[in-house]
């Protein structure tokens, strides 16, 4: 952009914050067959990656999806 008979500035502010769990899954006991559901939040910038894991696996679950992971 052209100022005439001046200067333009532009400053460039990158915001950066650790990642925070704001909330984490708790323990469920279910009922053989039964479902559970266990949900999480992280919260950061830029936004961080959530990983479940599953018997020693990594799932690869997309962010705000429902993901079957298996069974015991």
């Amino acid at each position: 952009m052209i100022v005439p008979f001046g200067f333009l500035t532009c400053f460039v502010v990158i915001l950066a914050a650790q990642p925070v769990m704001e909330f984490g899954p708790k323990n469920l006991t279910v009922l053989d067959g039964q479902d559970a559901t266990m949900t999480c939040r992280a919260a950061g910038a830029p936004v961080p990656n959530v990983t479940w894991i599953f018997n020693g696996k990594y799932q690869h679950c997309n962010t705000h999806t429902r993901h079957l992971i298996g069974t015991f």
